[in-house]
Formats: C-alpha cells, sequence, structure tokens
C-alpha cells in the first residue's frame, strides 16, 4: 500500500508556494493548460501571450495569472451561492471552475497562437485543440451534474413538483390546448 505525504499539496497555501518555488524559470511551458490541470498553478504571466495589454500584467506576488486564480474562485462562489447547490458539492464545483478556466486559458492562447503548428514542413493541428475539446466534453458533464444546463434545471424543477402536481398541470395544459383548438375552427 502507497504511504501518503504529508508535504502539503498544491490547495494549501503552503502547497502552492512551495510548488511555484520548484518550478524553473526557464521552463519551456507554452500555454500552461496542462500545468493548471494537473496542479491548479495558473500560467506563468510572464510568458502569457495576452500579457501585452493584460491590465492585471505582473500583479500576483508568485508570478502567475491572477486573472485566472480570481476567475476559479469567482466561479466557485457563483456556483456555492445557487440554491440547489450543498456545501457536499464543493468537490465536484471546484473542477467544474478549474476546467472552466482551463478552457478559458486555451482559447486566449489558440486566439492569439492559432490552432496550427508547423513541424518542418508540415502544418499540423496544436495538440491543445484535442486537450480543449476532451476538456470541453467535461465541462458539460458536470454542468450537467451541477443542474447548470437548462434540461438539468427542467429536471430538477419537475424533481421538486409532487407526482399529482404534475400530472393536473399536463392535463390542463390538454384541456387549455383543447379548447384552443376548438376555437381555430
Amino acid at each position: 500500500m502507497r504511504r501518503r505525504s504529508r508535504i502539503p499539496g498544491p490547495m494549501t497555501p503552503e502547497g502552492h508556494a512551495r510548488a511555484i518555488a520548484n518550478l524553473q524559470p526557464t521552463a519551456n511551458l507554452s500555454h500552461g493548460v496542462d500545468r493548471w490541470l494537473k496542479s491548479t498553478i495558473a500560467p506563468p504571466c510572464e510568458r502569457c501571450v495576452a500579457r501585452q495589454g493584460c491590465p492585471r500584467a505582473g500583479e500576483a506576488l508568485d508570478g502567475t495569472c491572477i486573472i485566472a486564480t480570481q476567475r476559479q474562485q469567482e466561479l466557485i462562489d457563483a456556483l456555492m451561492s445557487l440554491p440547489h447547490i450543498e456545501e457536499m458539492d464543493l468537490a465536484l464545483v471546484r473542477e467544474f471552475a478549474k476546467l472552466t478556466v482551463a478552457l478559458e486559458i486555451a482559447d486566449v492562447w489558440l486566439a492569439r497562437v492559432g490552432p496550427w503548428s508547423m513541424d518542418g514542413e508540415d502544418t499540423k493541428i496544436q495538440n491543445l485543440v484535442s486537450t480543449r475539446l476532451t476538456i470541453s466534453r467535461q465541462v458539460k458533464e458536470l454542468a450537467r451534474e451541477l443542474g447548470l444546463t437548462p434540461a438539468s434545471r427542467a429536471r430538477l424543477r419537475s424533481e421538486e413538483m409532487p407526482m399529482a402536481e404534475r400530472i393536473a398541470r399536463v392535463f390542463v395544459e390538454s384541456l387549455d390546448k383543447d379548447a384552443q383548438d376548438g376555437d381555430a375552427e
């Protein structure tokens, strides 16, 4: 059996500081999506393709993208304030926020750099494009689970309504439709 490490992970302030300190400043990072997905450490500000013109460039003390970390927290706060989201859903909410921010990071990078890369004389699609599609599918699935899609909200509303009331509502709607059809003749 594998023993768990007692070193704080990147979700704690101590672990986050430790992970940032271990990064080599000359590391060849591209878009930062993989790092964000694995450790929730935002892409480095100095290597961001959107740094020029960014109103928040260089604000984070640890050199990471402050917009990404704040956006994730905003999403978590907004989702946790929804009436059907409970405290036990926090792990799903965090994952949804992390994946949503990863999509946003990928979109910025792809918008600036483009979906194509050169491999010698061949043009090929960036690996980030397939990563983005995978993340998008995961976001859609979590959105359904969290009741964020129109269909899942309708399902939640129907589950809250007692069965007898649902049957009565369908019956009344069918009577109204029949009455309207009779008026049209």
